[in-house]
Formats: structure tokens, C-alpha cells, sequence
């Protein structure tokens, strides 16, 4: 069986990462990274492997260091050979590939190979993966989720390498979390909650409160039994025992474009 490893790290000017790790989404542990990782470049997410290496996500391609700040890239740019001048948004550890988001789809790092190429599956409808990809998802039970602006929705079964895609609800996901339920919460574009079960079939859709449609990317986070959603310079919580929104929403001053959500382990969100 391959390794899953899903990690969000959030990146600070001065290049603090904030990282979640661990086998499976049941199971993750939290710790602080500092260092120059990515330091002068337009840092959009990062992930530490299962070997200790720190991948970090830019707007002009794939970084690798070695732990302690070093750039283990050949090229002069930093980057990895065949992703220089892509725009990466999210990372997922595969065995021993890194898969990362594009704006043009889903593209797997052959770690062994030192190659870049197109997610390979595709669904029993020959459809792949080729619009934005905002987040990679590990939901447990072999099952991992792909978000897209363009396409809805992917589930990727590893057990026996079996791809669905899902755009009946939205065609535009913003962002995607995990909650303490089991269930799988979306966001779409046009500030509409949906709620799924593991497998990917629809149960709800909750409209949140307030919210104008703006074009801006929407951000998600669960922490304990609540799921908080940023848009609009505002903080929405949703409560998973009531089933609704919690008012009044939380505004974020002075007004700016919150670009990530991360629960912390005491159910605080950064």
C-alpha cells in the first residue's frame, strides 16, 4: 500500500510555516517549521514528506529543500525540472510521488523518475483532470478528493485506482475540510456549503448567511465541531451538532483577502 500523507502548512512573511502531518486525516500531529524555505518567492502552500524534505508550493513552480533551508533543485530558478513558471496551489504525498495543483489540472512529481507529468486516471467517462485544482484531500478509507474551479468535484479510490467526478452540485469548488463528523464540507464559489459523505454522494447544501458573491476564493477550516469558512473579510462558523449557521459572523479588520484557514490542535483557527 502507498503512503498517504496529507499536510498544510501556512506561510508567513518571513517564511514560518505552520504544518499539519501525518498518515491519514484520522491521524495528524501539528508542528511549527522555521526557516528560509522559499524565501523571495510568492509562496502559495507547502508540505513535508515522509523522508523529511519540504516541498513548497510557489506561483512560479515546485521547491524542494532538504529540511534546513537548502535547495536540493538543479536549476538556477530553484525549481523543480518541468514546473518552472507554474502556479502551484496545493500538495499531497502519493507513495513516492508528490501530486500538486495547477491552474491547467492535476500533475504528479515522479520523485524516482525527477519528471513531471499529467495526473494519469481518469474517470469511466475518459474525463481527467485539467481545471484549477484548489485542494487534495485525504478522507480516509482510500479515498482521496480533488476540488477544481471548473469541474466539480473528483474522488479518487487508491484501492483500485477508480476515479468519480462529481459537478451535478457546483462546477466551481472554492476550498474543501474534513469534519469531526466523518463528513466532507465544500464551498463554492457562490458561498453555498455542501455536505458529503466520505464516499462522495451528496447529503446537504447550506446557503451561508450574508454572503456576497464576489468572485474571491473562499477558504475553509474545521475545528472541533464547527467548520469556519472565510469570504467577504468575514469569518462564518457553522456549527455540525446544530446543523446551521452561528450569527453574529465574526469581521476580519482592517478588510483584506484571507488566503488560508488551519485549525489548531485546541480547536483555535490561524
Amino acid at each position: 500500500m502507498p503512503r498517504h500523507t496529507a499536510i498544510s502548512i501556512l506561510l508567513f512573511v518571513n517564511i514560518l510555516l505552520f504544518a499539519v502531518t501525518g498518515a491519514s486525516a484520522a491521524a495528524m500531529r501539528r508542528e511549527i517549521v522555521q526557516g528560509r524555505f522559499g524565501a523571495g518567492k510568492q509562496n502559495a502552500c507547502a508540505l513535508r514528506d515522509s523522508y523529511g524534505f519540504m516541498w513548497v508550493g510557489t506561483r512560479t513552480g515546485l521547491c524542494c529543500y532538504d529540511g534546513k533551508g537548502r535547495s536540493v533543485n538543479s536549476l538556477q530558478s530553484g525549481t523543480l525540472n518541468g514546473t518552472t513558471g507554474q502556479s502551484v496551489s496545493t500538495l499531497y504525498e502519493y507513495g513516492d510521488n508528490i501530486w500538486f495543483g495547477t491552474p491547467t489540472g492535476l500533475k504528479v512529481f515522479d520523485r524516482h523518475a525527477n519528471q513531471v507529468s499529467a495526473f494519469p486516471y481518469r474517470t469511466k467517462y475518459r474525463v481527467n483532470v485539467s481545471s484549477p485544482v484548489q485542494r487534495i484531500l485525504d478522507s480516509g478509507a482510500g479515498r482521496i478528493w480533488i476540488i477544481t474551479l471548473g469541474q466539480g468535484l473528483f474522488v479518487f479510490n487508491s484501492t483500485d485506482s477508480t476515479l468519480v467526478q462529481n459537478s451535478r452540485y457546483s462546477a466551481f469548488y472554492s476550498d474543501l475540510a474534513l469534519g469531526d463528523d466523518g463528513r466532507m464540507y465544500t464551498v463554492t464559489l457562490e458561498g453555498k456549503m455542501q455536505v458529503f459523505n466520505q464516499a462522495g454522494d451528496f447529503i446537504e447544501e447550506h446557503v451561508i448567511p450574508g454572503f456576497e458573491y464576489d468572485k474571491t476564493i473562499l477558504h475553509m477550516a474545521s475545528a472541533g465541531r464547527r467548520i469556519y469558512v472565510s469570504g467577504n473579510s468575514e469569518l462564518y462558523t457553522y456549527s455540525i451538532d446544530t446543523q446551521e449557521f452561528i450569527s453574529p459572523t465574526f469581521k476580519i479588520t482592517p478588510r483584506v483577502s484571507v488566503n488560508s484557514l488551519l485549525a489548531l490542535e485546541d480547536h483555535d483557527v490561524l
